[in-house]
């Protein structure tokens, strides 16, 4: 009786431990935040505006690039209407103001940025939260 108690039991913890283990999710996204990654999917996506609070006087700020320096990688859209940053800002602007450069991005991952100006380059580097919301990156 012990013998056929002690192998239902058995049987029961290791079922339950199949069980938990189907229904268990993988833990590899690349972006840090869950829900996937590795690409624009929506699911990921994160807006980012560019601003400049001053005048460089050299014009507008070009558009360059955007590379993830998690994996070296390009992978943005813009969803802006221009490429160009052509307006400043005193006060910091709201997501997507006209004159921002506004693109979208892998949540969770750390970026480089560049803008040209005539002759003059202007670089950086940003974070990404993983918050649902816009996020707003002034350029120095």
């Amino acid at each position: 009786m012990k013998k056929l108690i002690f192998s239902v039991l058995a049987i029961v913890v290791m079922g339950g431990a199949s069980l938990f283990n189907a229904c268990k999710k993988e833990t590899s996204e690349p972006t840090g935040c869950g829900n996937g990654g590795g690409g624009i999917v929506g699911v990921t996506d994160k807006t980012i505006t560019f601003w400049m609070a001053k005048d460089f006087g050299c014009g507008p700020l070009n558009f360059v690039s955007v590379t993830s320096k998690t994996d070296n990688n390009s992978n943005y859209r813009f969803i802006s209407a221009s490429n160009s940053i052509t307006v400043y800002n005193i006060q910091q602007p709201t997501c997507e103001a006209s004159g921002t450069v506004s693109v979208l991005v892998d949540r969770g991952r750390t970026y480089t940025y560049k803008f040209k100006c005539n002759s003059r380059e202007f670089t950086g580097e940003f974070s990404t939260d993983c918050a649902n919301t816009c996020q707003l990156v002034e350029i120095k």
